[in-house]
């Protein structure tokens, strides 16, 4: 949700939490920070949204049960790994971005071509715009949070959904939807006409249903969890 440059609380709570732009930048001019007024002055960031960064206001909550918790999780996994996680600079920009930005923020630059005069401009752009463009993405994520955001490298569109539930950062919810999608994708291999192709040949049995495990993105131990579901399902089913 997109945060004003100047909320308009009550007059009794204004008094109190002083978040006004005019409030906002004296803090930041007697505190030396040119810098940041500058950018609220050329409304490249929000006076809120600075506020918010230097822990002199708080967002509300907009997310709520299990989703509201992917923030922390997320920040554990980078703490497992032994490294810092960035702070976003929380912003929403008053305009859209050109074609060709959106689409570098979403799906990378083309090979040779920077769609951003520079690697921090585009990591502003993302800072930006990050919310309402995740707020279009179920399961993926787009190349903007993996630069930008990610405690581990983009593992390649094949790998992305596994990789982002082996390490817990996605929601609850699309985690389920994720286990829906690879049931199905599992049961379709346990047809009995069931095949692949490889190099332009029919494969049938075992090695096809690797296969079309690989391509589905199915987590191993997704796999092993399925199969022994299904032989259960076998040895309980009345005999023809």
């Amino acid at each position: 949700m997109a945060m004003p440059d100047d909320p308009r609380p009550s007059p009794s709570v204004r008094r109190h939490t002083g978040t006004s732009t005019q409030y906002i930048l004296r803090r930041l001019e007697r505190i030396g920070r040119r810098d940041l007024i500058d950018a609220i002055l050329s409304r490249q960031v929000s006076s809120f949204a600075v506020a918010c960064s230097l822990g002199w206001a708080r967002r509300p909550a907009t997310l709520k049960g299990a989703d509201a918790h992917q923030r922390k999780r997320i920040r554990h996994v980078w703490q497992r790994l032994g490294r810092e996680m960035p702070i976003p600079f929380p912003d929403q920009a008053p305009h859209e971005l050109p074609h060709e930005q959106e689409m570098s923020l979403r799906y990378g630059d083309l090979p040779g071509h920077a769609a951003f005069a520079s690697g921090d401009a585009r990591g502003q752009a993302w800072l930006q715009h990050r919310e309402r463009i995740l707020s279009g993405y179920r399961g993926r994520r787009p190349q903007g949070w993996w630069d930008y955001e990610s405690p581990v490298p983009f593992p390649g569109y094949d790998l992305e959904r596994s990789t982002l539930v082996a390490y817990d950062l996605i929601t609850e919810d699309e985690g389920l939807e994720l286990v829906r999608q690879w049931e199905s994708d599992f049961a379709q291999a346990q047809e009995p006409d069931f095949f692949s192709v490889k190099n332009g040949k029919v494969i049938t049995g075992p090695e096809a249903k690797r296969r079309h495990y690989r391509w589905a993105d199915i987590p191993s131990v997704l796999v092993r969890e399925f199969r022994r579901e299904y032989r259960r399902q076998c040895r309980s089913r009345p005999a023809a």
